[in-house]
């Protein structure tokens, strides 16, 4: 779910394949080779923005779905929720001002749409609407930034740092596949007699097995090495962990599976996945970032079109309420009588149901790690 706008320091902004974010939309074919063309021939930021606003290089700028319930009709609509969250935080002794306006707030909600099990079945039903109702509400102010910053690009006055931050709040397309729940995989382990559910390696290097082994072994618990960027960057400590460690950790797990790292044209490009904190480099946005991730695994993978196609080690992302925003990041761990289990941070769970995800509405998204390019070239 972390979603961080980062300033640019590059002269050229990259935008490659499906072009990026922390959340982008797509690009066009043509907009796509463009705008790698044009970062290939170190083409200037005006340039760039010149192709855009005269539609040489096509990008859509689509806006999130919003609600039109108002703040005060949603503290009625949703009281019973907003009480049951209030005694979370009490039981939890979480320090947050429960504001629905305030941003950490409304992550902090839509955070239990991972936590689920959490509450009991009445409870958990509340609380779905109550995540589903913010993942709209926040789109409010996502769209006043995005029309803003649109009207910037158009009239030519935008700066590099607010073409990034345009790129990254716009949507995925609502029209994109997921990942469907398919009744056999639920009903029966249709993996239980086949021999690569838990390949030692696949042929791309990745092993699914070692990925598991560290999902495992962190599951409950912040690395360090991957931790202490982001708990700077949100002011906190990393045992307190006061980000949404969801990606992150999914990325760590797929790096020690094998997956490598892609070094990208930039670090807000599809093409770029990797971890750096330095003092010249910070973390590529799809290594911790959902929406991020989310866009660079559709440029390096299949889409596993239902679930019977899915495996352990996969990752899987997940949107709460079908707007475009890509809300969470898992990886499967196990698969036991025909259901698959998750391994997650930012609500921290070992081996929790898939089929909660589907039993609540969310849409889907699995991305098959046997068919990933193991690099750029492949």
């Amino acid at each position: 779910m972390l979603k961080i706008i980062r300033k640019i320091t590059s002269p050229i902004l990259i935008i490659s394949f499906l072009t990026t974010s922390f959340l982008a939309s797509p690009a066009s074919a043509d907009g796509e080779k463009e705008l790698a063309s044009n970062a290939k021939s170190n083409s200037s930021f005006s340039t760039l923005v010149d192709n855009i606003v005269q539609g040489k290089t096509e990008l859509k700028f689509n806006t999130l779905k919003e609600t039109d319930v108002t703040k005060e009709e949603a503290l009625k609509q949703y009281a019973k929720a907003f009480d049951i969250v209030k005694k979370y935080i009490a039981e939890k002794n979480i320090k947050i001002n429960q504001d629905l306006d305030n941003i950490e707030y409304q992550r902090f909600i839509k955070s239990l749409g991972a936590s689920l099990d959490d509450f009991s079945e009445p409870d958990r039903q509340e609380i779905v609407k109550l995540v589903k109702f913010v993942d709209l509400y926040e789109n409010t102010e996502k769209n006043k930034i995005i029309n803003n910053l649109k009207s910037k690009l158009y009239a030519k006055s935008i700066n590099e740092e607010g073409l990034a931050e345009l790129l990254e709040l716009v949507p995925v397309s609502l029209s994109d596949p997921s990942t469907v729940e398919a009744p056999s995989t639920v009903e029966a382990s249709v993996y239980q007699e086949k021999v690569d559910i838990k390949p030692s390696a696949y042929a791309n290097g990745y092993s699914s097995v070692n990925a598991r082994a560290y999902a495992y072994q962190w599951w409950d618990d912040r690395n360090p090495t991957y931790s202490n960027y982001y708990a700077d960057y949100y002011g906190c400590s990393v045992s307190r962990a006061c980000w949404n460690d969801c990606t992150n950790f999914v990325s760590q797990a797929l790096n020690a599976g094998g997956m490598l790292q892609w070094s990208g044209l930039y670090l807000t490009g599809d093409d770029a996945w990797y971890f750096k904190d330095n003092f010249l480099s910070k973390p590529s946005h799809s290594w911790g970032g959902a929406h991020n991730f989310y866009n660079h695994w559709k440029y390096r993978a299949k889409l596993a079109s239902s679930t019977n196609d899915m495996s352990m080690g996969d990752p899987v992302n997940a949107d709460f309420n079908n707007d475009g925003d890509i809300d969470h990041t898992a990886i499967i761990t196990e698969f036991t009588n025909g259901h698959f289990f998750l391994t997650q941070h930012t609500t921290d769970r070992k081996d929790a149901p898939l089929s909660t995800w589907y039993s609540n509405g969310y849409k889907v998204y699995a991305w098959k790690m046997s068919t990933a390019k193991r690099s750029p070239n492949d």
